[in-house]
């Protein structure tokens, strides 16, 4: 009996280490582009920014400041700055099938957060 229950266990070991990995997609199964929305906040000469998503594969994460990308903030999802004036931010969301962008102007408060 104690043999049997070593012969599983032994099985059940080599087929988690020889089976590929789990997607959680059937195998055939189609990706779609993924979604993204961008919601910032401004308070004390500071910009926040995250953004939300929905994905059925990883992703992949980049902003923009000013139309420029900024690698710092690569795969973040949520990002803080310093600011003096409005300040054009845009993020783009992508995985294997497409990708999602969107930017706006977001306004620098200099006085308490709201």
């Amino acid at each position: 009996m104690l043999r049997r229950v070593l012969t599983a266990a032994s099985a059940v070991v080599v087929a988690a280490v020889v089976a590929p990995p789990a997607t959680g997609l059937a195998a055939g199964a189609a990706t779609t582009p993924p979604t993204a929305a961008m919601h910032c906040d401004s308070g004390a000469r500071t910009i926040v920014c995250g953004v939300t998503y929905s994905s059925s594969t990883p992703v992949q994460i980049r902003w923009t400041l000013r139309g420029s990308p900024i690698s710092g903030w690569d795969n973040l999802d949520r990002i803080t700055l310093g600011c003096s004036q409005p300040t054009q931010l845009g993020v783009t969301v992508a995985n294997s099938s497409g990708s999602a962008t969107t930017g706006r102007l977001v306004n620098c408060n200099h006085g308490e957060w709201p």
